[in-house]
């Protein structure tokens, strides 16, 4: 697992280089590879290769949204597919497209008095919302396994996702956005807590009987 900490940006498409060592006899077995996997994914962690082939990244529980959308560094990308060659040469390229592991929501807060400062919003579910979500960045033996496929989320996560909104002035009407692991809520529940310079307000939402899926975005 290697981390490349540099990208340039042209046209919508990231390039970036890293320099990957290459392991002919794994686990000295005496076995000479045939064949190797490429494949990516953002944010770099330490628990990459979990096991060999998976990946596992923390989506945070405490997010920072930006003016306009979510927090970038609550965003999880991977290659949709790994790159298979027969050889690897030093200067070998490699073209990704990327597929994102988390559903993005856009929150309309109503009701807070014009002028208020928001320090935080914290969104509760029945469900987790931040935490672990393991990824088969490689699969064995079946590089066509379908994306989803490779996707599994841990079911002890936070069922919750604090937002930092840094004073943010209050207009009676404001969009927030922020990312959540991909659950299906219906049937259960959510709870928003709002605190500003003034005071903290609630909301409670019952979804009995209602539809919410938070499906991954594309």
């Amino acid at each position: 697992c290697v981390q490349s900490s540099e990208a340039t940006l042209n046209e919508n498409i990231a390039s970036f280089t890293a320099n990957i060592p290459v392991i002919s006899d794994w686990d000295n077995k005496g076995i000479e590879a045939t064949q190797y996997a490429v494949a990516a994914f953002y944010p770099y962690t330490d628990m990459g290769a979990y096991p060999q082939t998976q990946i596992q990244i923390n989506l945070p529980s405490t997010q920072t949204p930006v003016q306009g959308s979510y927090d970038p560094a609550a965003d999880i990308l991977v290659s949709k597919q790994e790159k298979i060659f027969d050889a690897v040469g030093d200067n070998t390229s490699v073209n990704f497209k990327f597929g994102r592991l988390v559903s993005i929501v856009e929150m309309t807060v109503k009701g807070i008095p014009d002028g208020e400062k928001i320090s935080t919003i914290e969104v509760s579910a029945s469900k987790p919302l931040s935490g672990f979500i393991n990824y088969n960045l490689i699969a064995d033996n079946d590089h066509e396994m379908e994306f989803d496929d490779r996707l599994y989320i841990q079911d002890y996560g936070t069922q919750s996702v604090t937002l930092n909104m840094n004073d943010l002035e209050a207009t009676g009407e404001d969009k927030v956005w922020f990312t959540t692991l991909p659950q299906d809520l219906a049937n259960g529940s959510i709870q928003v807590v709002v605190k500003t310079d003034v005071g903290t307000y609630f909301a409670d939402i019952n979804l009995s009987g209602k539809q919410l899926n938070l499906k991954r975005a594309d």
